[in-house]
């Protein structure tokens, strides 16, 4: 480490990224709506009061910094931090890492948290990245600077959030995953579906059947399945591909199902997963997303408006299915996919 000064060590974390996790989700609306919590970004710097169309990458920095009393750039230009505190020799995580965009000399540019990197590429935490708060890939040889605040600042450490939230690994789905997946999504919908669907049907739902539905899906590779695992145990999935809705053309994807076991439920298992199909997508040329959710399903709803779906309002978004003997209703939630 060429900075021991600015090392974090192993058990914390810059202030200002701890506030950045917090806000991981927050997303850009469709077009002719406009997210207010982005416009909240903008007010630290010097396009206050745009929506959340206008770029939004150094709002989201300067907002984090003046949530720890850091004052930023008040600029919403990613390079403006290339002047802000001192720079590093090599990056930590947390710092400001600011790159390029288009080209090296020109005036475009992105701007995050830095977070760890490998041969080719930094991984940062920021916002406007693929249309969201989320962690996000970048060109490693498109860095132009990592900076870090003047050492007159505040304290900047907190505890670090890893030691309460779990690893998270991320891989593809194989057959031989199948009854793991299953029991997640037989243990999901006993407690997800508790109240809502009858609890005889639920009681009934049977791991080894799933097991055996998921393994013939997962040999056709009808759909794309990604895991999430922790200590290597299969703590959640989701099933994702084209959009199935006859209403949607071939810009469209689809979640078709995200399930993550109850006792996992609040510690970020599945916006890993969501955060992970979504860039998929995006790289695959999908622009927008659609996902079926049960109406009574509250919690679920909540957790997909935090990743940026909004329930859709063109026709043909509410359907009626039938489970377990029971008549249920279906609302339709979309969100685009921003480069």
């Amino acid at each position: 480490m060429d900075d021991p000064k600015h090392d974090p060590g192993l058990n914390e974390v810059p202030r200002w990224l701890a506030v950045a996790r917090i806000e991981m989700g927050v997303a850009q609306y469709p077009p002719g709506q406009s997210n207010p919590r982005i416009t909240e970004y903008h007010a630290h710097t010097n396009i206050r009061g745009y929506d959340d169309k206008a770029s939004w990458c150094s709002s989201f920095v300067n907002w984090c910094m003046a949530q720890v009393q850091i004052a930023g750039t008040a600029s919403a230009l990613a390079r403006s931090w290339l002047e802000w505190g001192e720079p590093l020799a090599q990056p930590v995580a947390g710092c400001v890492a600011v790159l390029y965009r288009d080209e090296p000399d020109s005036w475009k540019g992105h701007v995050g948290f830095f977070l760890h990197a490998d041969e080719q590429s930094v991984y940062l935490l920021g916002g406007n990245q693929l249309g969201c708060v989320c962690e996000n890939a970048y060109p490693r040889d498109s860095v132009l600077g990592y900076r870090w605040p003047a050492p007159a600042r505040a304290p900047a450490f907190v505890a670090n959030l890893a030691t309460t939230t779990p690893f998270v690994e991320i891989r593809e789905a194989t057959a031989d995953d199948a009854e793991a997946i299953a029991k997640v999504h037989v243990l999901s919908w006993q407690a997800a579906y508790d109240g809502i669907m009858p609890a005889q049907f639920l009681k009934e739902l049977s791991v080894a059947a799933r097991a055996q539905m998921w393994r013939r899906s997962l040999e056709a590779r009808r759909m794309r399945v990604l895991l999430a695992c922790v200590d290597d145990a299969v703590a959640g999935w989701v099933a994702f591909g084209a959009c199935r809705d006859a209403d949607k053309d071939k810009q469209w994807a689809e979640v078709e199902a995200l399930y993550v076991l109850p006792s996992m439920w609040g510690e970020g298992v599945g916006k890993r997963l969501s955060d992970a199909a979504q860039h998929l997508l995006h790289d695959a040329g999908y622009r927008c997303i659609a996902l079926w959710v049960l109406a009574e399903n509250r919690r679920a709803i909540e957790f997909y408006r935090r990743c940026g779906f909004l329930e859709d309002d063109s026709s043909g978004s509410r359907k009626t299915i039938r489970m377990g003997g029971a008549e249920l209703t279906e609302v339709r939630y979309v969100r685009g996919l921003i480069d």
